[in-house]
């Protein structure tokens, strides 16, 4: 691939590959329809092969989620790219999804157990927001697929036999595939698939020691009629050891009328008792951080990415206290006769977890199926 994490659309797919390749049904059956697996079907079809998405949940995304919460987008998962990430921007400005820089103007906020204090606030070091939130980029990259894209197909078993694969859903349907891209965190394939043969050790020790970027974590978005604290000199960035918002960060539309603050819950206990004690208890914060006018808000909205399936392990409930080191070379090759492959953003050797990282896990593995249609 020639340097495909600094210039990622379907041309630069289509100039790594020295053969043209005629349209074709290469049987290839794609699982999981978030960022990686969708980038992955769509740089195929760009080459003529036709990948069929299944997904498991009723929507496309994974774990980008994005609400229309009045005048704001609530990212409630997945939200920032950094300029370093160049694969993740050539695919946004493929897909026509604007970004705007991250808010950082004014001071910061510390809050201890007995008090607030006030600092300048750091740079965002060139963070930047997709306009209308990350899950447009999937949305949109399901719109250019469709009819390839299926949802509520959850995979439940998977089986190898001679020439084919073949999956059964949760709803007890079959299909068969020649070649399979499983898409998702390396822990929820582990934790929610079962395969016949059983997985090599290497390959089973690989899935269950991965963690999945964001599974421990949970996010609340909460608007206003106007970014309040901005007038007071405020960037909306926060840091807090009383939570239940560890941090804080102004998720305000690029027109600043509407206002909104996004936070993460430090951790599961912050995250204890009902929808509507949680609500209490952040707006509680907020007003200590932000004044008064924090009190009433236009919305909320909360994500626990632990509380899905889907999208996270039990194993994923430990804190990370670092950004994992990702890339396990078992993960990044063929199995079952080059007819299994991995690519969710946790399988990237370079930007691991992050959205960028999922471009760079869908390059790789169209890169390596388009290779193995030539061959085969």
């Amino acid at each position: 691939m020639t340097d495909a994490r600094q210039r990622m659309d379907a041309r630069a797919v289509a100039a790594a590959s020295s053969d043209t390749l005629a349209a074709t049904n290469a049987g290839i059956t794609i699982v999981g329809a978030g960022l990686a697996g969708l980038t992955s079907a769509w740089l195929l079809r760009e080459q003529g092969i036709a990948a069929t998405v299944l997904e498991a949940r009723d929507r496309v995304g994974g774990r980008t989620r994005s609400l229309a919460l009045g005048d704001v987008t609530g990212d409630l998962g997945a939200a920032w790219i950094w300029p370093h990430q160049r694969g993740i921007a050539a695919l946004a400005e493929a897909l026509g999804v604007p970004t705007v820089a991250q808010y950082d103007r004014g001071d910061a906020l510390f809050e201890t157990a007995r008090e607030v204090s006030r600092f300048p606030s750091p740079d965002a070091g060139g963070a930047r927001r997709f306009v209308g939130g990350a899950q447009a980029l999937c949305e949109r990259l399901a719109q250019e697929l469709a009819p390839q894209v299926r949802c509520d197909a959850r995979v439940a078993r998977v089986r190898q036999r001679d020439e084919a694969i073949e999956l059964t859903l949760v709803s007890g349907e079959r299909l068969e595939t020649r070649r399979l891209v499983l898409a998702l965190p390396p822990r929820v394939i582990a934790h929610t698939i079962a395969f016949d043969p059983v997985l090599p050790d290497d390959v089973r020790r690989a899935l269950q020691r991965t963690p999945t970027w964001m599974g421990g974590s949970a996010k609340a978005v909460i608007t206003y009629a106007a970014p309040f604290w901005r007038a007071h000199g405020l960037s909306g960035f926060a840091v807090s050891q009383r939570g239940p918002l560890g941090e804080l960060h102004d998720h305000t539309p690029a027109d600043g009328r509407t206002g909104a603050i996004m936070g993460f819950f430090a951790g599961v206990q912050a995250y204890a008792g009902t929808a509507t004690e949680r609500r209490e208890r952040v707006l509680a914060q907020l007003v200590r951080l932000y004044g008064p006018d924090a009190a009433t808000c236009e919305a909320y909205e909360e994500q626990a990415w632990w509380l899905e399936e889907t999208s996270s392990a039990p194993d994923d409930l430990v804190p990370l206290r670092e950004h994992p080191a990702y890339g396990e070379a078992a993960l990044a090759r063929g199995w079952w006769r080059d007819a299994l492959w991995f690519a969710a953003s946790e399988t990237a050797a370079v930007q691991g977890g992050y959205l960028d990282g999922a471009v760079e896990a869908a390059v790789r593995v169209a890169r390596q199926l388009m290779a193995g249609t030539r061959a085969g």
